[in-house]
């Protein structure tokens, strides 16, 4: 039995943690207009050249989301193929990067030593790391320069890749000895 295997309840909790405090990190700024030659007071930074911005936590692509879908939805005639896709892709890889956080959640309260809960947790927490991937690679394709400043999405696709490795060396572990 390895450590991980005896402490998971304490891992799996400080793993949790972890992805709420990056969710509530920055992912995203609002930008605004602001000549260089003005200075940008907090909370705005400086973003580059004319622009300033301040940050958004990760609630913020929830929200962003669900708006995008359904303006997409009620302007589908009035938008090019592209700018369609985009916005579906964008909208479906945010709505799948929370779900590391309510997999978490559920398997603390609900496992019990069962191993179908860690089964579906290994299935969303791939899921959360495909979602946090695509929603930062669309998020450069569309906003360029400036992924600096969203480092919370960063630390949670990270964790969210960290939590699905170790939950399938402890699924393999359960399954090989258990």
């Amino acid at each position: 039995m390895t450590w991980f295997n005896r402490y998971t309840w304490g891992w799996r909790a400080l793993i949790l943690l972890l992805l709420i405090i990056t969710f509530m990190s920055p992912w995203g700024y609002d930008r605004i207009h602001v000549p260089a030659q003005y200075d940008c007071t907090p909370p705005f930074i400086r973003l580059e050249g004319d622009f300033c911005g301040t940050p958004l936590p990760g609630i913020w692509t929830l929200f962003v989301s669900f708006g995008i879908i359904f303006t997409t939805i009620a302007e589908a005639a009035d938008v090019t193929f592209p700018l369609l896709l985009t916005r579906i892709l964008y909208s479906l890889f945010a709505l799948l990067t929370p779900l590391a956080i309510l997999s978490s959640l559920f398997i603390l309260l609900f496992s019990r030593g069962q191993s179908w809960p860690q089964t579906r947790h290994l299935k969303l927490l791939g899921l959360s790391v495909v979602g946090g991937v695509g929603f930062l690679l669309l998020v450069a394709l569309l906003q360029g320069p400036g992924l600096f400043y969203i480092w919370g999405a960063w630390v949670y696709a990270l964790l969210a890749l960290a939590a699905f490795l170790v939950e399938t060396a402890v699924w393999q572990s359960n399954t090989r000895f258990g």
